[in-house]
């Protein structure tokens, strides 16, 4: 229990609530450390550089990275948030590798673990508890099974793939979700097959198999070696510029084959009944209907693609799977055999970029002629593209500017964004930060040399920017990627500042409410990059990242973010008595004066502060005796 020494209740009177609560989280401090971000785990403690915790990834409820520990290299590491919930998933070797290929399957992570450059990968599995995370152990004990590959959920159970020692073909296993016990899926036949891609639709597995003659031919697996079948396409031959492309449209399994009499065209899986049939020629005879290393875009309705008509010209075409309803959609198309589609899933447009006489082009389609346009963007990056709601935002370089587009799709819905140069700064090509949501969109616009530049709010609805503040770096960040991310209503980001040096901050859209978060490393005499936070993960109402507190170097930090958001519309940000209220409110000593609100002038009672003197005790207060005057 906190010990709060004498303090008599009948000393206070006429004291503002601001002042109490400031001298509570003074002599109180365990509780209004609650709600500060603190050092999670000193994982490397044999280093004062630290683990260097990175590729920090969530389950939603925990959240999973890798580190150095100083014996076992960098492994995959499990938390909640807490110190005794912070653990080694598995002890790997000095040699492992950065970063896991995972993938979820129900509240368990599996991860593809390379233990060392010359050795192939193994599985693990976690849950996030100690007893739940482990290898899957069949794979380490069959010598003729190596090099897993995760692929996705089959229901409840993991589909992954490993390639058999003695022919190389990659063929598919399953782990059941109970025990994570790793089976292998044959072939009815007995034949073998190996993986090239897949797709998981309506509890089967769809792939494409390369065989030994250089043909991939379509397969279906139930997850069950009797239903697991080589669907054949007549007269396939094999073909160098075909590529291993699987797209999904109703009902429909897209698919590229080379036959004998029609050359490289399109094909279909019938899902409802597995059958195999070419969707139409496109190209008349055995001249290719399909330009060479073919890529399927998906806008729900349709995919997108590039067909040659004649053989030889592209243009971009769409299918839905029916004769009917392929056809050409526009002229002019990606270069064939690399087209730049950005196709998001769940958006109804698909974006491609145009390279005409040597100036890119940025062009949106929903899979109609209509509906395939040019976006008026002068100058832009081809590539540069990302989607926050259900809006695209581009860059584009114009003369000397680094300009912000954005668009829905169609060429009304394109414009520019405005006032985000700084007047006297010249922003040229370096890359901006995007963070946001439907409504209000963070901008980081950084300055040539990456040293300095501005934080900006765009607000959709009216088309308004806002700078938030301006920054200047003593030089690029140490140590892995800049933080600049958005969780719940909030973005996070770190920032340099010329009293607190480089660490985490936070903003909720407005200038008052654009703070640090806290001064991990108050002394940068010593440290030019103070924290140098990197990182970030937000899971389970945890803020997470990694930062060097100038002791314990480079580890985990976290914060609940129920802290770093305003509780009483009368206490924000800004108010220099905010971080206190706020500690306390999440402690549970105060809800406030009314609902969402503090009254940080009104003044306290004796009979007032016992209850908070109790509270942040962690003494319940006894229950009332009467009306006698406290």
């Amino acid at each position: 229990m906190p010990n709060l020494g004498r303090i008599d209740p009948r000393l206070i009177h006429g004291v503002h609530r601001k002042y109490i609560f400031v001298a509570l989280c003074l002599l109180v401090a365990s509780v209004c450390r609650a709600g500060q971000p603190h050092l999670v785990l000193d994982i490397n403690p044999q280093l004062v550089s630290g683990g260097f915790p990175s590729s920090f990834a969530t389950s939603g409820t925990w959240s999973y990275f890798s580190a150095d520990d100083g014996t076992h290299g960098y492994s995959p590491w499990v938390t909640d948030g807490t110190l005794m919930g912070t653990f080694l998933w598995g002890r790997v070797s000095q040699s492992a590798t950065v970063g896991f290929p995972s993938i979820q399957v129900g509240n368990k992570i599996y991860l593809s673990v390379q233990t060392n450059p010359n050795v192939d990968a193994i599985l693990w599995v976690s849950d996030g508890t100690r007893a739940g995370s482990h290898v899957v152990g069949p794979l380490l004990s069959d010598p003729n099974w190596n090099n897993v590959a995760t692929v996705g959920a089959l229901g409840s159970r993991l589909v992954f793939t490993a390639a058999g020692t003695a022919t190389g073909n990659r063929e598919l296993w399953i782990a059941d979700g109970l025990g994570d016990v790793g089976t292998h899926i044959a072939s009815s036949t007995g034949e073998s097959y190996s993986v090239a891609n897949t797709l998981i639709f309506n509890n089967q597995i769809y792939f494409l198999s390369l065989d030994s003659n250089g043909i991939y031919e379509p397969w279906v697996s139930d997850g069950t070696s009797p239903g697991t079948r080589r669907l054949a396409v007549p007269q396939s031959i094999a073909d160098s510029n075909l590529s291993p492309e699987l797209a999904l449209v109703g009902k429909y399994i897209i698919f590229a084959q080379t036959t004998a009499t029609s050359g490289r065209e399109l094909w279909r899986i019938d899902t409802s009944n597995n059958s195999v049939a070419q969707v139409m020629e496109i190209a008349a005879g055995s001249a290719p209907g399909l330009s060479f290393h073919p890529r399927f875009a998906s806008t729900g309705s349709a995919a997108v693609f590039i067909g040659t008509p004649n053989g030889a010209t592209p243009s971009l075409w769409r299918t839905d799977g029916t004769s009917a309803g392929t056809y050409q959609i526009a002229a002019a198309a990606p270069s064939p055999g690399d087209p730049e589609f950005f196709a998001p899933p769940g958006t109804p447009r698909v974006i491609y970029f145009l390279i005409v006489g040597g100036v890119p082009q940025a062009w949106a389609t929903d899979g109609s002629v209509a509906g395939t346009v040019q976006l008026p963007i002068p100058g832009v990056y081809q590539g540069d593209v990302h989607l926050i709601g259900t809006r695209f935002y581009f860059s584009s370089l114009q003369g000397n500017s680094h300009l912000v587009w954005r668009s829905d799709g169609t060429v009304a819905g394109t414009a520019m964004i405005g006032g985000l140069n700084p007047a006297g700064t010249l922003q040229t090509s370096s890359p901006f930060d995007l963070a946001g949501d439907e409504s209000k969109v963070f901008i980081r616009m950084p300055n040539a040399d990456r040293l300095g530049g501005s934080l900006y709010l765009y607000q959709a609805a009216n088309g308004s920017s806002t700078q938030l503040l301006s920054y200047s770096l003593k030089a690029p960040p140490q140590v892995g990627f800049d933080i600049f991310a958005y969780a719940n209503g909030l973005l996070y980001f770190d920032n340099e500042h010329s009293v607190t040096g480089h660490e985490v901050w936070t903003s909720d859209g407005s200038t008052s409410g654009t703070h640090i978060l806290k001064n991990i490393t108050p002394d940068v005499s010593t440290n030019t990059q103070a924290s140098d936070p990197s990182e970030f993960v937000e899971f389970n109402g945890l803020l997470y990242f990694a930062a060097n507190d100038g002791v314990t170097g480079f580890e985990p930090w976290s914060v609940p973010q129920s802290t770093v958001l305003t509780t009483f519309q009368d206490v924000p940000a800004s108010y220099w008595a905010w971080r206190f209220i706020e500690a306390l409110a999440t402690s549970g000593v105060t809800g406030g004066c009314a609902p969402g609100s503090f009254c940080p002038a009104a003044l306290v009672t004796r009979a007032q502060m016992s209850i908070f003197i109790l509270s942040a005790r962690g003494t319940p207060p006894p229950a009332a005796t009467g009306s006698r005057p406290v």
